[in-house]
């Protein structure tokens, strides 16, 4: 199993990837908080999509998260579980 610092920095770089992604919705967005809301929910879909192809790191994140509120408060900004109970 990966570390947590190993895992902390592998998803700060697959958030910054989908940032990069994304950039043109947030530039686009320029403050409106509705189209920046949307930008950040495609921010984390496109982070989703990446952490998908690190297989288990997911499941290694969601440990951690119940384990330290700072990796928590990353994680719920950068993958937003809330968007899980929308599909529901």
């Amino acid at each position: 199993m990966i570390t947590k610092d190993e895992a902390w920095n592998l998803i700060a770089d697959l958030n910054n990837d989908a940032h990069a992604e994304t950039w043109a919705q947030w530039e686009a967005a320029d403050g409106d908080d509705e189209l920046c809301s949307e930008a950040s929910v495609q921010q984390a879909l496109c982070f989703r999509e990446l952490l998908s192809y690190n297989v288990g790191v997911k499941e290694v994140c969601i440990l951690y998260a119940e384990m330290d509120e700072d990796f928590r408060a990353d994680w719920e900004a950068w993958y937003q579980p809330e968007l899980d109970e929308e599909e529901k």
